[in-house]
């Protein structure tokens, strides 16, 4: 495959990254308002947000970098993500245990997507972005790990608070 067709392709899945970080930080902050009386959790949640904004911003520097800008529609990425929401809006009050469903899956989620953008961008011969690909991958696997390690307390919680 051409140089200039990977790049194409590297564009259109560092666009999807941005929509995707851009529904993460909705999420997120929805999370953290909802966890708002367990300390621990709320200030993980509130260092990963940061974390988001952050990778949002490295997202665009590397498009940047390739002559592309951020998509300014919602597309296929942003609704998958998105489809979540749905889910954490609850009469049973459960709202707590749905964030960290969502947040486990969308979080290896996004590590799978930028495993995928770094090894186009070595393939295409775009170390920088390789580099952040990389950066931000393992930083979505620190968090999706800490989120599986804490559904089964969160579950403990809901259940012991519904007697």
């Amino acid at each position: 495959m051409a140089k200039e067709e990977v790049i194409g392709i590297l564009a259109s899945w560092l666009k999807d990254a941005h929509a995707m970080e851009e529904t993460q930080i909705k999420l997120l902050k929805r999370a953290i308002k909802d966890f708002d009386d367990d300390d621990r959790i709320k200030r993980r949640l509130e260092r990963h947000l940061e974390q988001t904004q952050r990778q949002r911003e490295i997202v665009e520097e590397c498009l940047n970098s390739i002559g592309e800008q951020p998509a300014r529609t919602k597309d296929f990425m942003s609704k998958m993500m998105g489809a979540g929401q749905g889910m954490s809006a609850s009469a049973v009050g459960d709202e707590k245990v749905k964030h960290m469903i969502i947040l486990v899956g969308a979080e290896y989620f996004e590590f799978a997507c930028y495993e995928a953008i770094r090894e186009a961008a070595q393939y295409a011969g775009e170390g920088g972005i390789a580099e952040a690909a990389k950066q931000i991958g393992d930083q979505e696997l620190d968090m999706a790990e800490w989120a599986e390690d804490n559904l089964s307390g969160v579950v403990r919680e809901q259940l012991m608070s519904a007697r």
